[in-house]
């Protein structure tokens, strides 16, 4: 229920304007005047505003106006001071009630320091210790991180990926909650973490965020990417596309793309006729024919002629791997490139950046697809026809399905394949929940939040690969058994 007193408040703070003045010209007050007639509306509900009014049309009319409105502004600071007390019969429920949200035994100073902290919103690894995820669970801390939940920032996504681990799924109302509805600017990073860590389970929430078109742009883009876990939304998404215009309209795209949705495919075909850098994200995002042929044609012509054979002005010239991934059947085009690495010297420190990037397809597909088996085999078929080129991708699955064996298993030559296991092992990273994890980027990046659990406690297998003295070459030695190799 609504209680609309704005215009009683304008008429009292009239009135101390009009007393101000001068009572001499109060029935010239065209001002004051305009505030009795605004609130006549009021009057008729309410008695005592009933007399207000009357009190107030008698006052521009009065002989003595300087008594008459003393009498006015009694009754206006009488009626303020009620003003905050009201019935309201509308439905209500109580708050999701949070266990993890408890007090902390903390001076002002330490608040003010973690409040700092917080504030500084580009961290270092360092900057969160165990004390603060310990005392995260207090009222005046949290409010903090959530009121930087939504920011840009190196380290914010790092911080949400600890805080979730600590709160888990009860600080879920509270990240909502924190999203900006009246910052036009508002990014709805929260959505896109939500959604990450929890895929469709609040996709409710997401078709809210998403279908209100008063909402900020960028929080509606993210709930449309958010909206991709449920395929039901396929018809929603659809008409977000057709009525809606700018980035909304692309977000609804590239998440009816991302779902291999049919709808998205005449778009996807036309954009590839002549592909902008900003209509990449179809190529790569999707799974669809048209997505397909064009990486398929793509790749064709630079194995053929070279990776800079079409031209520095292409969408993808620096970048051409990525139009691999999401995709199911291109397992021929990773054997074409596996047999181009495998006539070429495999060393610790190969010359060729696509030779990274080609794995990194396939572990990033890990990520978006944790289910799928299909995306799982095709890594175990590379890896078993040319073990050399798709080692890194290999030991990153064994990592997820088997820690306990995957050094011992694939580390069969320390000379050519420890690098690319210690690039591996370098996404690792631990949270207070005392889960190992491994992140998709190499590096805490503040958009991406995809992250897998591994292990509780760091395998045997992985200890002794890290303690083994025995594999440590000197350079000299090095070069002369691997000739290739460069130091890094």
């Amino acid at each position: 229920m609504e209680i609309r007193t704005n215009p009683f408040y304008e008429l009292r703070n009239r009135l101390y304007a009009s007393a101000a003045a001068g009572c001499a010209i109060i029935a010239e007050d065209f001002r004051l005047k305009r505030a009795v007639e605004a609130f006549k509306p009021m009057s008729e509900a309410n008695k005592v505003f009933g007399k207000l009014y009357d009190m107030c049309n008698a006052l521009l009319a009065s002989e003595d106006p300087a008594d008459s409105i003393t009498d006015c502004i009694a009754l206006a600071d009488a009626l303020a001071v009620t003003q905050g007390v009201f019935a309201d019969d509308s439905e209500t429920k109580p708050a999701p009630k949070n266990e993890k949200m408890k007090p902390a035994h903390l001076t002002c100073a330490k608040i003010e320091e973690y409040k700092e902290l917080i504030r500084k919103s580009q961290y270092d690894k360092q900057d969160f210790d165990e004390g603060f995820f310990r005392d995260i669970s207090d009222p005046r801390i949290l409010t903090s991180v959530m009121n930087v939940a939504g920011k840009n920032g190196i380290g914010i996504a790092s911080l949400l990926i600890q805080l979730e681990s600590v709160c888990g799924a009860e600080i879920i109302p509270a990240l909502f909650d924190s999203v900006d509805l009246s910052n036009k600017n508002a990014t709805g990073n929260q959505i896109r973490f939500i959604s990450s860590v929890y895929r469709e389970k609040y996709n409710d929430r997401y078709i809210e965020f998403a279908e209100k078109e008063e909402n900020p742009q960028g929080v509606r883009c993210a709930a449309i990417e958010a909206m991709v876990y449920a395929k039901e939304n396929e018809d929603r998404l659809l008409n977000i596309f057709r009525i809606s215009k700018g980035k909304v309209k692309q977000s609804a795209l590239l998440a009816l793309a991302k779902m291999n949705s049919a709808h998205a495919e005449p778009e996807i075909e036309k954009a590839a006729k002549n592909l902008k850098s900003t209509q990449t994200e179809l190529i790569t995002e999707s799974g669809l024919k048209a997505a397909v042929d064009y990486a398929r044609a793509d790749h064709e012509i630079i194995l053929k002629n070279g990776e800079s054979s079409r031209g520095t002005n292409h969408p993808f010239s620096l970048s051409f791997m990525s139009e691999l991934e999401n995709k199911k059947d291109i397992e021929d085009i990773f054997e074409n490139w596996g047999e181009k690495y495998s006539h070429e010297p495999i060393t610790p420190s190969h010359s060729s950046p696509v030779f990274r990037h080609i794995n990194e397809v396939l572990v990033s597909n890990l990520y978006e697809h944790p289910g799928d088996e299909d995306y799982r085999s095709l890594i175990i078929n590379l890896y078993r026809k040319y073990p050399d080129v798709y080692l890194p991708a290999a030991f990153t699955l064994m990592l997820m399905t088997d820690p306990e064996h995957a050094c011992g298993t694939m580390i069969t030559d320390h000379r050519i394949y420890d690098r690319n296991v210690f690039e591996e092992l370098f996404r690792i990273f631990t949270t207070p929940d005392g889960w190992y994890r491994i992140r998709r980027n190499r590096y805490s990046n503040e958009s991406d939040y995809l992250n897998i659990k591994l292990f509780k406690s760091l395998p045997e297998d992985i200890l002794r690969f890290l303690s083994d003295t025995s594999v440590i070459f000197p350079a000299a030695e090095l070069k002369k058994t691997v000739p290739e190799w460069k130091r890094p």
